[in-house]
């Protein structure tokens, strides 16, 4: 290529084997928190949602549910919640499981406030418990939505 006055340039080479990668921030932020580690906030600890669902009061699902998750309706408002993949905490060293919860009300005005409690770690699941602030069961028209996660294991 000839430019002017004598000038002119020459073919030119690209050598990319010392050249800087460019990774996207959120890669990195998924990088660091999936990694292996130890301490917390890393993969040693782990944390992934295992199993959620949506249920009528006497543990009937309403909807799709994730990861099999079923209610089954105990005594005194309490429900046995299980899962493909379940291990009780208390016998597996490493591994435990955090419930959220809430209940659905009626469309009804002045209706009783109410809990959703985890009762404990079983063989078979988790045991839950949901009672009105009065401590007893709720009656019908009620519902509840849960979400199982599991920390480490």
């Amino acid at each position: 290529l000839i430019l002017n006055h004598g000038w002119f340039a020459s073919g030119i080479t690209i050598d990319d084997s010392r050249r800087p990668f460019l990774v996207p921030t959120r890669l990195l932020q998924e990088v660091l928190l999936t990694s292996a580690g130890s301490g917390a906030g890393t993969a040693a600890a782990g944390y992934n949602a295992v199993a959620a669902g949506f249920f009528q009061i006497n543990g009937t699902s309403i909807g799709p549910v994730f990861n099999a998750l079923s209610a089954a309706s105990q005594p005194n408002g309490e429900f046995l919640l299980s899962f493909p993949g379940y291990r009780n905490p208390l016998t597996t060293p490493g591994l435990n499981y955090i419930v959220k919860g809430t209940v659905q009300d009626t469309a009804a005005v002045g209706n009783t406030r109410a809990v959703l409690e985890v009762v404990g770690f079983e063989t078979s699941g988790i045991r839950i418990r949901i009672l009105n602030t009065a401590g007893a069961p709720l009656g019908a028209g009620f519902g509840f939505m849960v979400e199982v996660a599991q920390i480490g294991g």
